[in-house]
């Protein structure tokens, strides 16, 4: 299932959220990508395992 930007159901689900509770900040899932990725790396995660994990591995 495609999210299709502020009328798909992830900006839905964070609407809802922030209605029963206003201290909730705007979130998107590309702010989950890089708390996924910052989360890892923090954890004692591989970056280059970190960097494929994601998709954003350059190539040499």
């Amino acid at each position: 299932m495609r999210n299709s930007g502020s009328k798909g159901w992830f900006a839905n689900a964070v609407r809802r959220a922030q209605a029963f509770d206003p201290s909730i900040p705007r979130l998107t899932p590309h702010d989950l990508r890089h708390t996924a990725a910052s989360l890892a790396i923090s954890s004692g995660a591989n970056v280059k395992a970190v960097q494929r994990m994601r998709g954003t591995r350059r190539r040499p």
